[in-house]
């Protein structure tokens, strides 16, 4: 990682490496970059030395900074503030928290999602109850919008070790499987298998996924641990495009070559991925009532690369009822 201008560091008040590191990577959102940071200081009692805080700041002003000073100067545990110039890229940012951080193992924060109350106990009793083989840990996460009313509330009924073959399956049947807030990855699991790779667009996550599922499995946890946000602000809003399409295609053909999962079952698995993305993808638009762009998104089914795969057994009754819904519409 290159040396950045600017950087302030605290060593905490317990010697030895954290237990715990919990970054965010941040642009330009001070106000909810503070109900991420506070969602982790709250609560925490006596494991808070052992928790290890680190911002990494794209913003191109110090609104964030100045907000970050207060909550580090407080906290008993060892602190990283960075701020990039001149910023880097979404997936550059991310790399940046993963190698600031030197706790024994990592969550990463976005600066729109938060922590839910006794989230961090959570985690630290997950981590704690982890054997030394297990490399990555998946915790149930509530999906809100931006008035916090839930979605969709994703979680394990028990802990379970799933081997790498049954990790990746699950992975790739369903494209929301694993959100960014509750996945917790040791820090050696991470320098193992690389950085996330920037020259993907919006799935850099869905490949770190791949790479570290295919190698170690997960350890599910039946504890839901974090809140993320959907809003009109996010990235992947962006991604429902020929592009994202290309962006999905490319996810798989890395998943054959780790060799986990034949060929055959990835093209099952393929298609109920892409009929699930596209059909959110137009759900979204439905939402809003933004007819044009739900038959927009539609349209992705007459790709290629898509429309050879055939149809969804499992979505092609969500897939009618859109299709339909929007064509009238529209009218």
């Amino acid at each position: 990682m290159d040396e950045a201008p600017y950087r302030r560091s605290r060593p905490g008040r317990v010697a030895g490496q954290p237990e715990l590191s919990v970054t965010i990577p941040t642009f330009h959102r001070p106000d909810s970059l503070v109900t991420a940071l506070r969602s982790v200081t709250v609560d925490v009692g006596e494991a808070a030395p052992r928790i290890e805080l680190v911002v990494s700041d794209n913003s191109t002003d110090t609104l964030s900074e100045c907000v970050v000073g207060p909550i580090f100067d407080t906290w008993p545990g060892p602190t990283t503030y960075v701020r990039h110039e001149p910023s880097r890229g979404r997936t550059e940012n991310q790399n940046a928290c993963v190698a600031l951080a030197t706790g024994a193992w990592q969550l990463i924060l976005h600066d729109d999602d938060y922590l839910l109350s006794g989230g961090v106990s959570s985690i630290l009793d997950g981590i704690r109850s982890a054997g030394p083989d297990d490399q990555v840990l998946l915790f149930g996460v509530r999906v809100v919008d931006e008035h916090g009313r839930l979605r969709r509330h994703q979680r394990f009924r028990t802990a379970r070790r799933l081997a790498p073959e049954d990790a990746l399956r699950k992975l790739l049947t369903g494209s929301s499987f694993v959100r960014m807030p509750a996945i917790c990855v040791r820090r050696d699991a991470y320098a193992a298998v690389g950085d996330f790779d920037a020259t993907l667009r919006n799935v850099d996550d869905y490949d770190m996924w791949i790479r570290l599922f295919a190698r170690y499995g997960i350890l599910t946890m039946p504890r839901t641990v974090s809140a993320y946000v959907i809003h009109s602000g996010a990235e992947s809003e962006g991604m429902f495009d020929a592009d994202g399409i290309e962006q999905i295609q490319e996810l798989f053909r890395r998943a054959e070559r780790t060799g986990v999962v034949t060929a055959a079952d990835l093209g099952c698995r393929k298609r109920t991925y892409l009929h699930q993305f596209i059909l959110a993808g137009c759900f979204r638009h439905l939402q809003r009532r933004d007819w044009a762009g739900a038959q927009r998104v539609l349209k992705l089914f007459t790709l290629p690369g898509v429309a050879e795969l055939g149809w969804s057994r499992r979505w092609s009754l969500v897939r009618i009822a859109f299709t339909i819904g929007a064509n009238l519409a529209a009218r």
